[in-house]
């Protein structure tokens, strides 16, 4: 998290930000006060880089640094390059995959998760809407509500779901999907959603960007390297899907009994539609 935040921080918050770094295993039995004389800083700017990177305040911070010195295995992002043979390619592509998967949940806050959560039960439609790789995430957030008897629907028309936007209630929930954060015909249209007092959530990488900015609730996926051979757009997409995939199972769990009854109902109907092939 404070890797990936680091180009953004103000000077003061930056400088503990690369003291933390720099000498993690430092920080468990420290002090605020004495965090920030280390890294000649303030009191208060230690308060604010907590505040910044989400967290509830510097212990909260500590035990997220405890959390990573205990898981001692660090991976970086891998691309692939010419020639390599099909088993190098296979582990690299795997191995970003999970590195995907384990930081986006470690970043991802279990309070907006469950408030999406809510919203998503409140809410009498739900509309998705990304772009290029993106709407793959949409697509299969689409698949998974409406399974469950949500009125979810996608397309990745502009001008249609533009149509879909003007006919949303107050309550009803937009989920915007952007990896950048900047796709500014996803910051357009969740614009024009919030005209309509739908609750918005953006689902993309960790960090400020305008989709954050203008979500009510925030769900953040891990900020990979760029790459040549698109590797990274690969471990993105996974990492999104992961958040879709979350959404949808602590939705199952909250609301049990309907989500079983639904997914067998609709289970047992596409089993009559194959059985009459």
């Amino acid at each position: 998290m404070i890797r990936q935040m680091m180009e953004t921080l103000p000077h003061s918050e930056r400088k503990i930000a690369t003291y933390i770094l720099n000498n993690p295993k430092d920080i468990i039995d420290i002090t605020t006060h004495e965090l920030a004389k280390r890294s000649d800083a303030s009191s208060a700017a230690v308060v604010r880089l907590s505040k910044s990177l989400g967290l509830k305040g510097f212990g909260d911070l500590k035990m997220r640094i405890l959390g990573d010195l205990n898981n001692s295995v660090e991976t970086n992002y891998r691309d692939i390059e010419a020639g390599e043979d099909t088993r190098t390619i296979i582990s690299k592509v795997t191995a970003n995959s999970l590195k995907a998967i384990q930081e986006t949940s470690k970043i991802i806050n279990i309070d907006e998760l469950n408030r999406a959560v809510r919203a998503i039960k409140d809410s009498k439609r739900i509309l998705l809407f990304g772009i290029g790789a993106s709407s793959l995430v949409c697509v299969d957030g689409e698949q998974k509500f409406t399974r469950i008897n949500k009125n979810a629907y996608f397309t990745n028309d502009v001008h249609k779901m533009s149509a879909c936007v003007a006919n949303l209630e107050e309550n009803d929930v937009f989920i915007g999907v952007s990896y950048s954060g900047d796709t500014h015909e996803v910051i357009n249209i969740m614009e024009l959603a919030k005209i309509k007092g739908a609750i918005t959530i953006g689902i993309t990488k960790y960090g400020k960007s305008m989709l954050a900015d203008k979500s009510d609730i925030k769900l953040f996926v891990s900020s990979v390297e760029k790459s040549k051979i698109r590797s990274s757009a690969t471990a993105s997409r996974i990492s999104q899907l992961h958040v879709i995939d979350l959404l949808f199972m602590c939705y199952a769990t909250t609301f049990y009994d309907e989500t079983i009854e639904y997914i067998d109902k609709t289970r047992n109907f596409v089993n009559m539609y194959k059985e009459k092939r």
